[in-house]
């Protein structure tokens, strides 16, 4: 009996971890104050002096991974039939976790054209995307990378 309780207790304890991974957390960036202090704490920079990645070999790795997600995501969003208004630059940080998952993505739009339907669905279409990206790499350490993308 008390080895089921202790069971228990401890899947209680880990399950919100393995939910948390397996539905990465969206947020516009003007939400992202209570944040900050978490993300800095838990991610480390991918590139730069303090950066995770280092190795040329890396960094080349890094930055095609980059351009290779945000090409996959605006294929994305095309498919499903998302339309942009305007020309849209958007600001962004993903924060992936130790192996091959993204457990946040932080973003923000330079210019506030989009409706708060077309914000809601973009958010939406963000987590489906999220919800099955991998990596194609599997890392050691927790990192974020951030960038601005343009949509047309």
């Amino acid at each position: 009996m008390k080895t089921r309780l202790l069971f228990f207790l401890f899947f209680l304890g880990i399950c919100p971890f393995c939910m948390a991974q397996q539905n990465p957390i969206i947020i516009e960036k003007s939400d992202t104050l209570t944040y900050n202090k978490r993300i800095d704490s838990l991610y480390k920079p991918a590139l730069g002096a303090k950066g995770v990645f280092k190795k040329d070999s890396e960094v080349k790795l890094i930055e095609l991974t980059w351009i290779q997600m945000l090409s996959d995501l605006s294929d994305f969003l095309y498919d499903q039939k998302y339309r942009w208004r305007f020309n849209m630059t958007m600001s962004c940080t993903v924060c992936f976790s130790k192996g091959e998952t993204v457990d946040y993505f932080i973003y923000d739009f330079d210019k506030n054209f989009l409706l708060p339907k077309d914000e809601e669905n973009f958010v939406r279409l963000l987590k489906l995307f999220f919800q099955d990206y991998r990596l194609p790499f599997d890392n050691k350490t927790a990192f974020k990378i951030s960038g601005k993308v343009d949509f047309n």
